[in-house]
């Protein structure tokens, strides 16, 4: 029976891929804070001790995202968590003679830097603002060079916002804030984005093991805010949505980069008046990719 090491199984997507892996017919192992794991260990403060046990395949789900839990330095926790985390795991196959075992590799469309565009693809290079997205693309790069190196396969995929029960981030915002009445809409809802089901992610990977690469998974569809809005309140008739024109949007948010902490400034206001998609028709066509709709989750869910 084939062995699989998975980070952060019992997160929100880490979750998704046991169950994967295990109905799959994988033995899986499992590494993180939680008790329950076969592996109980804080990557982002050293090496951890693998069991004596022949691996075929590594997913590395682990990693620290949205907020940052209270007493815990910004920029350092990601570094620590994202960069430092991936070092330790690295460090420890090669300990345990397991340098050549594949990894796959979780990490974000973050790494761009962008805030607006469409369909980008995966030669777009790669410039990250902020220390989520710096700590990504640092851990990518040492991802990288363990596989020039070690010769291993290494899967890289960039993900945009995650959807599941559970979810958290972007999605999960929206809603919160959908719930509060405090969730604004600027000019029109015809702005796409790109997100991805967490349960799509996990089903793919256990015939994923043997690729190498970098690529987007998407679920095709690139849904508006109109479309998320009306998928939420198909289920949850009472979500309020306060809507703004643009113009005042603009106004209002250049007044905003004076205040510190405001919710809408120029960034914001960029972000949330412009399409962000990206394109996955490399793992389509090289991984056999395959999607469903994330509205027709939200309805559902």
């Amino acid at each position: 029976m084939a062995r699989v090491l998975i980070t952060g199984g019992y997160g929100f997507i880490g979750s998704h891929i046991v169950e994967a892996f295990a109905n799959a017919g994988w033995e899986v192992l499992t590494l993180g804070l939680n008790p329950q794991n076969d592996i109980v260990h804080d990557l982002s403060k050293g090496i951890p001790n693998l069991p004596e046990l022949q691996l075929d395949a590594v997913v590395h789900a682990a990693g620290l995202a949205h907020k940052i839990p209270p007493g815990m330095d910004g920029m350092q926790s990601f570094i620590n968590v994202n960069y430092h985390g991936t070092e330790h795991l690295l460090q420890a196959l090669e300990l345990y003679e397991q340098e050549h075992v594949p990894v796959i590799y979780l990490s974000s469309i973050a790494v761009y830097g962008q805030v607006a565009g469409n369909f980008i693809g995966e030669t777009q290079k790669t410039d990250p603002k902020g220390a989520f997205a710096q700590s990504k693309a640092e851990a990518e790069n040492l991802l990288l060079r363990w596989q020039e190196h070690k010769g291993a396969n290494v899967l890289i995929l960039r993900l945009p916002p995650v959807a599941g029960p559970d979810s958290k981030g972007v999605l999960r915002d929206m809603l919160d804030k959908m719930k509060k009445g405090t969730f604004l809409s600027i000019g029109n809802d015809n702005i796409r984005k790109s997100y991805v089901l967490a349960s799509d992610i996990a089903a793919h990977l256990p015939r994923w093991t043997a690729h190498s690469g970098i690529f987007h998974l998407t679920d095709g569809k690139h849904p508006s805010f109109g479309e998320i809005i009306s998928a939420l309140k198909f289920r949850e008739k009472q979500l309020r949505v306060r809507s703004m024109p643009y113009w005042l949007a603009r106004i209002i948010s250049g007044a905003g980069d004076l205040i510190p902490g405001s919710p809408l400034n120029s960034i914001s206001f960029y972000k949330n008046t412009n399409d962000l998609t990206f394109d996955d028709q490399k793992a389509r066509k090289l991984l056999g990719w395959e999607s469903t709709s994330v509205l027709e989750f939200l309805k559902e869910a």
